[in-house]
């Protein structure tokens, strides 16, 4: 399915217990610069994969071209997620700079 960019303390990303932080803003407490982008899915005309893994390498790509212009660094990269997000996000780490996620 799409996945919509993540915002801080919305339904859906973060604990049922209105009283508790969320990852986004528990990252945010401890320093890190926080990145949630967008990704294509299944159910849109050109979400097929590999269009998901292929949208998050490109906001990596963005965030490493940018660097220069952001906090951070663009060099140490968390990629989270749960269910199908956690399988992208092996995918993003073991995909590295190929500029394909196939092995070929």
């Amino acid at each position: 399915m799409p996945a919509k960019p993540g915002v801080m303390g919305q339904a859906g990303f973060g604990p049922r217990d209105p009283d508790q932080a969320d990852a986004m803003q528990t990252a945010l407490a401890r320093g890190l610069v926080v990145v949630s982008p967008g990704a294509r899915g299944r159910t849109q005309a050109t979400g097929k994969a590999p269009a998901a893994i292929v949208d998050l390498k490109a906001a990596v790509r963005y965030l490493k071209h940018n660097d220069a212009a952001m906090p951070g660094d663009a060099n140490r990269i968390i990629s989270n997620g749960t269910s199908a997000g956690g399988a992208l996000s092996v995918l993003l780490g073991a995909s590295a700079n190929r500029p394909t996620t196939s092995p070929t």
